[in-house]
């Protein structure tokens, strides 16, 4: 097996590490054991594993808030996460209670707005954060709600929906887009105009140039206020979301931006920061929203692509006369003054006004005015600067190694390690030769070391960790503090019960509560009840280690309120007890709640754990205690 990092460099490439090894060594770093075979990262306290083939939910502690039965699981959105078995679908909260069940052939996360598309059989509709469906299901597709309606497609074409599920524009459509302003656009065929039409379905406007945002499933992306349109002779121009004319077209082309300069037909063509650059009578223009020029580029022989820099608002246009590759680069402001311009060498974005240029086996790091920083370096590939670090690497043979260095091109950590990748935070995972990864920090300190098959991204204080790549656990974050007595513990209602109570015959009240269909008793009641008993036992809390513990045969020592029948509401929701539980000094695993200041624990495991009768008799709602008897299971 092996694993791979990967960055983006002057020149974008992938490396593989080393395989990992198996890691011989101690479990102690591990505050959750190694026994998952998938791990993600932690969320609003709690965290998706994978034990067996099927997905389950964690708390912090390790403790299972949901067994491992689903057979696919996504993040949580809105307080939902998808889940499947087979080939089913539905939605759990954070308490891990199916609270739409599973019963789609298809859903979609919910967004921000509530809503997730679904669907049944072949047909789709939209439902609630509750599970209530909102639009039918019985559409084709469906889009996202833009502005209360969504486009919603039948057998007739595509319409509108509202968010009470009404067809507010009936399905008759080829094309449309969402709405913005209270304007969609729309198309009967491809030989029909487009019309601007406004929420009721009524035309406002209608242009027959042939509009250029790209089209999903006959639904037109929606890319700013702008739309770019071409006419019956291909020339280029710009209309506004009403369908008027900005621009009338006159450009040979727009300059494009590529996403992946290697895929020449991908290109996008939008406005950055109100700016576009533009062909035209064989000159290249940059424009603003109205059409006018701002400045005149230079000429430019060869293949030329677009490369905005978001960071810091620049505009790097890449050239060459060679199809497979690009080397010459231009760099111009917003205005569309030219700052500096580099021949035969590649240069990153400006992050923090600093690029990275390399250049004959060389980098050099200069800045917005192409002004030499820091130069003279043999690298052979550095990353964008982030945080005023960047990192660099060099290949000799099939061996890579990797290092950092700082904005004044000193060496932050020298370079020993075959792989580095930022986990944020100023927290790098490294890999050594022989592929075992661990975390270090701005300053190359070693914080975790590096003994670990791989490690995820930190996340709420945790990083999943893996000794073997088979079986994955979870570590404490560098720096982060781990406190267990606040993990997330899901709610579940508890009823007071209406139930009689006999110890060895005799009538005793307790505050009881059922949880799930089980009887829960107050530990100290219990305790009390059963002190002149051979079954009597010891409660003690050891506040400092947050343990309550037990002691078979030591007569209960009351500390006031036993036995007390609160006024208390006839339904609650509780969480279960976060204290570790011991049974003359062995740990147990009892469960138990934590209400109104005490804790409940079920009956059922108090008998078994203690070794006394515990019946049930539902006709007469009656629970029997009997101290002579030993448990046997229901």
């Amino acid at each position: 097996m092996k694993k791979t990092l990967v960055l983006s460099m002057i020149l974008l490439f992938a490396w593989s590490l080393p395989g990992g090894k198996t890691v011989s060594s101690a479990d102690d770093e591990f505050v959750i054991p190694p026994i998952y075979d998938e791990v993600s990262p932690f969320e609003d306290g709690v965290a998706f594993v994978k034990k067996d083939g099927k997905w389950g939910l964690i708390n912090i502690t390790g403790t299972l808030i949901v067994p491992p039965k689903y057979d696919y699981v996504g993040p949580f959105v809105e307080g939902r996460a998808e889940v499947s078995v087979g080939e089913k679908w539905g939605f759990i909260n954070r308490n891990g209670l199916e609270v739409i069940p599973v019963q789609y052939d298809y859903v979609r996360n919910f967004n921000e707005d509530g809503i997730s598309v679904v669907s049944k059989g072949n047909k789709v509709g939209v439902i609630n954060l509750n599970g209530k469906i909102v639009v039918p299901i019985k559409y084709n597709d469906i889009g996202w709600f833009s502005e209360d309606m969504a486009a919603v497609r039948t057998d007739k074409g595509l319409g509108f929906v509202n968010r009470k599920g009404v067809e507010v524009i009936p399905p008759q459509y080829e094309i449309v887009s969402g709405f913005m302003n209270g304007i969609a656009v729309v198309r009967d065929n491809e030989d029909a105009p487009y019309y601007f039409i406004d929420t009721t379905g009524k035309v406002i406007n209608e242009t027959t140039f042939n509009i250029k945002n790209e089209i999903y499933s006959g639904m037109i992306s929606q890319d700013g206020e702008y739309f770019w349109v071409t006419d019956e002779n291909h020339k280029w121009g710009i209309l506004d979301w009403k369908g008027e004319v900005v621009v009338p077209p006159q450009y040979d082309y727009p300059i494009g931006e590529l996403e992946f300069p290697w895929m020449r037909s991908d290109y996008k063509y939008s406005f950055y920061n109100g700016r576009a650059i533009v062909e035209k009578n064989g000159k290249t223009s940059m424009i603003d929203t109205k059409g006018d020029t701002i400045a005149f580029m230079p000429q430019l022989d060869g293949i030329s692509y677009l490369k905005y820099d978001y960071s810091d608002g620049f505009f790097i246009q890449e050239y060459s006369e060679e199809e497979e590759r690009m080397g010459n680069s231009i760099v111009f402001d917003s205005d569309g003054k030219e700052l500096f311009r580099t021949e035969g060498h590649f240069i990153t974005s400006f992050m923090d006004g600093k690029a990275a240029i390399r250049k004959e086996g060389m980098i050099e790091i200069v800045d917005t005015k192409g002004r030499i920083l820091v130069d003279g370096m043999e690298f052979d590939g550095i990353t964008n600067f982030v945080d005023g670090i960047a990192l660099y690497h060099n290949i000799y043979m099939d061996d890579i190694t990797m290092g950092a260095i700082n904005e004044e091109g000193k060496e932050v950590f020298p370079p020993i390690y075959s792989g580095i990748e930022s986990l944020g935070d100023q927290l790098y995972k490294v890999a050594v030769t022989d592929g075992q990864v661990g975390i270090i920090n701005a300053k190359g300190e070693v914080l975790v070391d590096a003994r670990y098959y791989d490690i995820s991204y930190p996340s709420e204080g945790l990083v999943g960790a893996s000794l073997d790549g088979e079986k994955w656990g979870y570590i404490v974050e560098p720096g982060a503090t781990y406190d267990p007595t606040q993990a997330f513990m899901p709610s579940v209602e508890a009823r007071l019960t209406t139930s009689r109570v006999l110890v060895d015959g005799k009538n005793v009240e307790f505050q009881a509560y059922n949880i799930n269909d089980n009887n829960y008793v107050k530990l100290r009641d219990l305790a009390m009840a059963l002190r002149g008993s051979e079954k009597a036992f010891q409660v003690e809390y050891k506040q400092s280690q947050n343990i309550i513990e037990l002691t078979k045969g030591e007569v209960y020592t009351a500390v006031g309120g036993e036995m007390k029948i609160t006024n208390s509401r006839q339904k609650i929701l509780v969480t279960p007890t976060v204290s570790n539980i011991y049974l003359n000094g062995v740990e147990m695993d009892l469960q138990a709640y934590h209400i109104e200041g005490n804790n409940y624990f079920k009956l059922r495991d108090l008998g078994e754990s203690l070794n006394f009768g515990v019946e049930w008799d539902a006709d007469r709602k009656v629970i029997y205690i009997e101290t002579a008897a030993g448990y046997e299971p229901a």
